[in-house]
């Protein structure tokens, strides 16, 4: 198996494309699979080899380290440095230009859907433990971005409603058991009755979990 870079090179407009390719034949006329124009001239193309690699990893690593050499060269085609499947991937300034260009218009012709696709998109990353390296990134975007009276607002009100909304141990009624001396009482409010009776209501709170008791001290259940 052969584990190769190569470099694609049209004749007429000599742009180029740089690229990894897995085979058995390095004579197989594999000619790219990106998406730039000049890839789709076939009869125009020159094909050249620039590593063969011993290593699916080394390959990948070379490919990266040939397009950085080269992503700033206009006539790269190349829009991305690295591959998604792998955790690796940097956008060339043309990609991210192009990917901003498609945004706004997206925005502009379906504002709807616009809207549904990045709420969509920022669920699929909630639980996605990010790098500390990415969060001091987007700190530094964020600090000294202005916030417009809209959103200002926004933040005002979304904080005003968790303020005022009354906790969920005052909305219920609990029946707490003693376990041990069988004494129970009926409260509505569980951190208060911590408070009264030196209970860490840390501990206290995970008294039951899927009607198990996992302290020995303490039952507490919710009253309808």
């Amino acid at each position: 198996m052969y584990y190769l870079v190569y470099r694609i090179t049209h004749k007429k407009s000599n742009q180029f494309y740089i690229g990894r390719h897995v085979t058995e034949n390095i004579e197989d006329g594999y000619l790219g699979s990106g998406s730039a124009d000049m890839l789709k001239d076939k009869k125009n193309l020159i094909k050249e080899i620039l590593q063969i690699c011993e290593t699916p990893e080394t390959m990948l690593t070379k490919e990266i380290e040939y397009i950085s050499d080269n992503i700033s060269n206009p006539l790269c085609v190349n829009m991305i440095i690295g591959d998604p499947s792998h955790g690796v991937i940097q956008h060339s300034q043309k990609s991210k230009t192009k990917i901003s260009k498609g945004m706004k218009v997206y925005k502009e012709n379906n504002p709807d859907k616009f809207l549904e696709h990045m709420s969509k998109a920022g669920k699929s990353l909630k639980g996605h433990k990010q790098s500390e390296k990415h969060k001091f990134a987007l700190s530094l975007k964020r600090k000294g971005v202005p916030k417009s009276e809209e959103f200002k607002n926004k933040v005002s009100n979304k904080l005003k409603d968790v303020s005022n909304r009354p906790r969920e141990s005052l909305c219920k009624k609990w029946k707490i058991t003693n376990i041990i001396t069988k004494e129970v009482f009926i409260v509505e409010d569980r951190v208060k009755f911590c408070e009264q009776n030196n209970v860490s209501y840390p501990s206290f709170n995970v008294g039951t979990r899927n009607n198990k008791v996992y302290k020995k001290i303490w039952l507490c259940e919710k009253l309808l």
